[in-house]
């Protein structure tokens, strides 16, 4: 019977993915998938909240009452925060538990920069549409790292609790 390389790659056991680089029976397209929401996250965390690349996510942030230095210190306690879910999603611990906590997380940016600083954003539909596409990658990398565990591990259970 013919296989293909992902197909050998997703039903291989320990010892051949640590030949491939490739821990616990992961195929290329999970972890390509965690890789790019990572990227995601870095870039959103590290270089425009931290690094201030950019300084819209500033004049963005809903602060009516506080103060400029406190609006600084939110804005990089969110950015490292950001790059933390960048480490866990790489880490492919608890895959579900971190789409969960990154489904909170936009939805709760993303409802209060446009219910507290709706004229201060610029394309609200654009950031709607950027945040479900990345909440649908989360999850169908989220879910397809937990079954790909729950089948390593040979547990005959649902891939999320």
């Amino acid at each position: 019977m013919l296989t293909t390389h992902s197909t050998r790659l997703s039903q291989a056991g320990p010892a051949q993915d640590g030949q491939l680089g490739f821990p616990r029976a992961e195929s290329a397209l999970t972890f390509l998938g965690r890789s790019v929401i990572a990227m995601v996250w870095v870039y959103e965390g590290l270089y425009c909240k931290l690094l201030h690349g950019q300084p819209s996510h500033y004049y963005a942030m809903p602060t009516p009452g506080l103060a400029h230095l406190l609006a600084w210190i939110v804005l990089g306690y969110l950015g490292l925060g950001e790059v933390l879910l960048a480490g866990w999603v790489l880490s492919a611990k608890a895959p579900c538990w971190a789409a969960a906590v990154q489904t909170a997380h936009l939805a709760g940016m993303t409802s209060a920069g446009l219910i507290f600083a709706p004229p201060r954003i610029l394309d609200g539909g654009g950031m709607l549409v950027h945040g479900l596409v990345l909440v649908l990658l989360v999850w169908i990398v989220g879910l397809r790292t937990a079954a790909q565990e729950a089948r390593w591990i040979k547990e005959e259970r649902h891939a999320c609790p």
